[in-house]
């Protein structure tokens, strides 16, 4: 088994599809193998083994009663670890959420902070209930790790709590919090989305704009929100603005990606002209030719390209 173990530790991260393979082979051991590998006095082994039976894709019960004993691990790290094991989707929501939700009291941050996470991964909505009371949690991790859950956990009633996560002082939490409001189409996702674009941090507004990309919201308010970033003062929020509107298509897009050729930064520049391109319209033939005369010679080559694929 150490021998085994060692060969694990040294290969997981570049053979994930060996190991899953391997643990399919081996199902009728896997609980006996864990068992004794939870037993190795290393932490670091202890932790590898339980990263390896997290890609079971249908443990076993005995399986399953071996991981919840390491629930109870006198390190931090193994616990966590335990914890993320049970937020595999595959695993009865009736066995795993009660595990979870125990955990969101714990005295140590980080294993609240696993909790969290793991209930984002298994993502029933009832979820929110358990983790709205700690959207005041003094570990900034925890409130980050909210915010990253509920973009698993899509559902309206979670604007509530996103209103609330974009007023975190932390710019990580915003950050976070505006992706999962982008998936949830609904007006008040349409007006938090165009609070964040005035947010004093440029990856949150950057962010926001990202989130537009989804589908999610209605063309016809995306294209509004992206008329205001296309005004923002920071280059890359413009020039993620001119990428959205490519995707975004339409006639509206078309004219303010029109606008995005005039702006002062050339990727910015570049970044219209590849949009333009990649919207299917007669209507941007005219400027991406234009651009051919752009001042800046990337610019001028991007145009080059999106004409020779017409």
């Amino acid at each position: 088994m150490a021998v085994i173990f060692n060969i694990f530790k040294t290969i997981y991260l570049n053979v994930k599809e060996f190991l899953e393979g391997f643990l399919k082979k081996t199902k009728n051991k896997n609980a006996i193998y864990l068992k004794e590998a939870l037993e190795h006095p290393d932490e670091d082994a202890r932790v590898q083994m339980l990263k390896l039976y997290s890609y079971l894709l249908d443990p076993d019960e005995e399986t399953l009663m071996v991981i919840k004993k390491a629930l109870e691990d006198p390190s931090v790290k193994v616990r966590r670890f335990a914890i993320k094991a049970f937020g595999n989707k595959k695993i009865s929501k009736n066995i795993s959420i009660p595990l979870i939700k125990n955990f969101l009291t714990d005295p140590n941050g980080e294993i609240r902070e696993a909790a969290v996470l793991a209930l984002g991964r298994i993502g029933d909505i009832y979820s929110i209930t358990f983790i709205k009371p700690l959207l005041n949690d003094e570990d900034k991790r925890v409130r980050q790790a909210i915010a990253k859950a509920l973009s698993g956990i899509i559902s309206k009633r979670n604007l509530e709590l996103l209103k609330e996560l974009l007023a975190d002082s932390d710019e990580n939490i915003r950050k976070y919090a505006i992706q999962a409001v982008g998936k949830i189409n609904d007006k008040t996702s349409v007006e938090l989305l165009r609070y964040a674009l005035s947010d004093i941090d440029l990856e949150v507004r950057r962010n926001a704009v990202l989130a537009l990309d989804n589908g999610n919201i209605p063309r016809k308010e995306a294209v509004e929100l992206l008329k205001q970033a296309l005004r923002d003062k920071a280059d890359d929020v413009r020039k993620a603005t001119a990428y959205v509107l490519g995707h975004l298509g339409g006639s509206n897009s078309v004219n303010l990606l029109k606008e995005a050729l005039k702006d002062d930064n050339y990727e910015v520049r570049q970044t219209a002209v590849l949009a333009l391109g990649s919207i299917v319209s007669i209507s941007t033939i005219k400027p991406i030719k234009e651009a051919l005369n752009d001042p800046h010679d990337i610019v001028r080559r991007a145009a080059n390209i999106m004409l020779g694929n017409r």
